[in-house]
């Protein structure tokens, strides 16, 4: 929750749990707005108002400053339920995904079961890489500033190089 704002009700890094909540608290007739903070890169754009740990996340502030207690009140009467509807809205698979292409500027639509995955653009044949899903590899890891390519050869260099 903001740590300046009391009519922050709701904090969450999960747009569809935050959404939701939202939605939820509309019908319970209180209205909100949901404002998105995102992570500070590198120290950039830290003021008196922001910190170090600023993260990127969702924030529900209550509109009218009386129904804070309520809405409060409600999130924590009703959180099992919240989470557990917040949790299925989170897992459902689009039904098509829109993708423009970089390389020909055209847009594919892909089926939502192919989120996460890289596909071939039906207009110009280059990849695509369909935003979603669950990417499992950690990318981190990833040295990007040589090929495999360059790699090879800087190793058969060093290796000509080592006797003289």
């Amino acid at each position: 929750m903001s740590r300046t704002d009391p009519r922050s009700v709701f904090t969450s890094d999960n747009l569809s749990a935050a959404e939701f909540v939202a939605e939820w608290l509309g019908q319970q007739g209180i209205e909100v707005e949901l404002v998105t903070h995102m992570k500070e890169s590198d120290g950039v754009g830290l003021t008196p108002f922001s910190d170090s740990l600023s993260t990127s996340h969702m924030e529900l502030f209550v509109k009218n400053v009386d129904d804070v207690e309520t809405a409060k009140e409600l999130i924590l009467e009703n959180q099992e339920s919240i989470l557990q509807e917040a949790q299925k809205r989170d897992q459902t698979v689009p039904e098509n995904i829109a993708v423009a292409c970089e390389h020909c500027g055209e847009t594919a639509i892909f089926p939502g079961e192919m989120q996460g995955t890289v596909q071939d653009c039906p207009h110009c044949g280059e990849y695509l890489d369909v935003p979603g899903g669950e990417d499992e590899f950690d990318w981190s890891v990833v040295d990007e500033t040589l090929s495999e390519d360059e790699l090879a050869e800087n190793d058969a260099d060093e290796q000509s190089d080592a006797w003289g």
